[in-house]
């Protein structure tokens, strides 16, 4: 009948996009509207996250709203997340007025979220529970009336806190807070930016954070990620509050910079140093901000001649070349079966 349909269909949708394939599952989802079926928020959620990981920013956020049109939903903070920081990095990609619509969504996404909650991992709002595979429909309440309630359908989760008690870290995670500061920053929002930035969501955001469970590499690649976030975030808010003359924010977002570590762009720091020296500030902040360059730029110079001695190659006079390579001849030092080897 049309629930097994829908239900089958759902099922497609969540293993599509569980997949990475996001065209397909909007095809799947196109046939569902063309049989009267609208999929769950969970559908939406699964469908938001897989768009915006595309990079189909503009996809994804027509798909967020009508999953809010059609089925009232909530995301989730996987799906919150990957719309956010998919319209931020596109916002920060373009130089159009496009960045401040795409930033005026992010925000408008995050508020949103603020004022009513974000949907548990799982959760469907329309009364359906992770564990079911059957929206909560007319007919279910028929069959609830009659006493022939379904005993697989679980009560639904509580739903995560809205209003005051949301506080960001729990509707975002680390890359898409950075993301949304460096936004709000460069598009004109620095009021907005700036309360994110003090929140405590926002300053545990900016501090490095690579998950536990990624493995060596992808542990590495998500640090160098994170480093070159938390520098975008903090040379957007130094710059802009620098333009709009708000040297104290300035100087509040270089002094965690400060005890973060975090190398920022040469040109920020001149900037700050230049507005500080404009500005009715004690002499020792521009004296700060010029230690900071000149420790930056030595660091700078001591990774350069760690990088290369690293990548040295062990050379001697007596061979022409490498070392490396003369032992792999034949008779050299190379282990038995390298010549048969080298020779196919």
């Amino acid at each position: 009948g049309g629930r097994f349909e829908r239900a089958t269909l759902e099922g497609v949708v969540l293993a599509l996009c569980r997949e990475g394939y996001a065209e397909r599952a909007l095809r799947i989802v196109g046939w569902m509207d063309v049989r009267g079926h609208a999929p769950a928020p969970a559908a939406y959620r699964a469908l938001v996250r897989a768009c915006a990981r595309e990079g189909s920013v503009t996809t994804a956020w027509r798909v967020h709203v009508d999953g809010v049109k059609k089925a009232g939903y909530r995301p989730d903070r996987a799906a919150a997340s990957a719309l956010i920081l998919a319209l931020c990095r596109a916002a920060l990609a373009v130089d159009s007025s496009d960045a401040r619509v795409m930033t005026r969504r992010a925000v408008e996404v995050f508020e949103n979220a603020v004022r009513e909650g974000v949907a548990l991992e799982g959760e469907d709002d329309d009364g359906a529970s992770p564990e079911s595979d059957f929206p909560f429909d007319e007919a279910d309440a028929a069959s609830a009336a009659a006493g022939q309630y379904c005993p697989v359908r679980l009560p639904l989760a509580p739903r995560a806190p809205a209003g005051d008690a949301c506080s960001p870290d729990v509707i975002l995670t680390p890359a898409a807070a950075r993301a949304l500061v460096a936004a709000a920053a460069r598009c004109g929002d620095l009021r907005f930016a700036m309360a994110l930035f003090r929140s405590e969501g926002g300053r545990s955001a900016l501090r490095l954070h690579v998950g536990p469970r990624a493995p060596g590499a992808a542990q590495g690649a998500a640090a160098v990620s994170s480093r070159d976030d938390r520098r975008a975030a903090f040379e957007a808010l130094i710059e802009m509050c620098c333009h709009e003359d708000d040297v104290d924010g300035a100087l509040e977002a270089f002094d965690l910079v400060k005890s973060l570590d975090v190398p920022v762009g040469k040109v920020t720091l001149a900037f700050l140093e230049n507005v500080c020296r404009r500005s009715r500030v004690p002499e020792w902040r521009v004296f700060d901000v010029c230690a900071q360059m000149r420790t930056q730029s030595e660091k700078k110079k001591e990774r350069a001649a760690f990088s290369s001695a690293a990548t040295a190659k062990r050379t001697s006079h007596h061979v022409f070349g490498s070392v490396s390579s003369e032992l792999r001849e034949p008779g050299l030092g190379a282990k038995r079966g390298d010549d048969a080897r080298e020779a196919t």
